[in-house]
């Protein structure tokens, strides 16, 4: 929501009161954090491809932190799950920002 234009943002059904904080707040960057790696995050694979496939959206994942999450328990919770593979698919991509 953060970084969508207001135009897009009014298409949605989001509150005339937050559309124009957001539209006088003018984020030029916003940073997602989390505190374990990409397999546990709870993003859907949709909103994954949104963030990949918007033009005035630049997605980075550092490929340190990308590699040193696929740890043992991250790497059975990923084998056991084919949504989490596609995922693994679209971070793999951010990469080559």
């Amino acid at each position: 929501m953060l970084v969508k234009s207001r135009e897009r943002l009014g298409k949605t059904d989001i509150s005339t009161p937050a559309l124009a904080w957001i539209s006088q707040a003018n984020f030029r960057s916003v940073e997602i954090l989390g505190r374990r790696g990409w397999v546990q995050a709870s993003f859907t694979n949709k909103e994954l491809r949104e963030l990949l496939t918007d033009d005035e959206i630049l997605t980075i994942v550092d490929p340190k932190d990308f590699a040193d999450s696929l740890n043992d328990p991250s790497l059975e919770e990923l084998s056991n799950s084919r949504l989490k593979q596609r995922s693994r698919g679209l971070f793999e991509q951010m990469l080559e920002n």
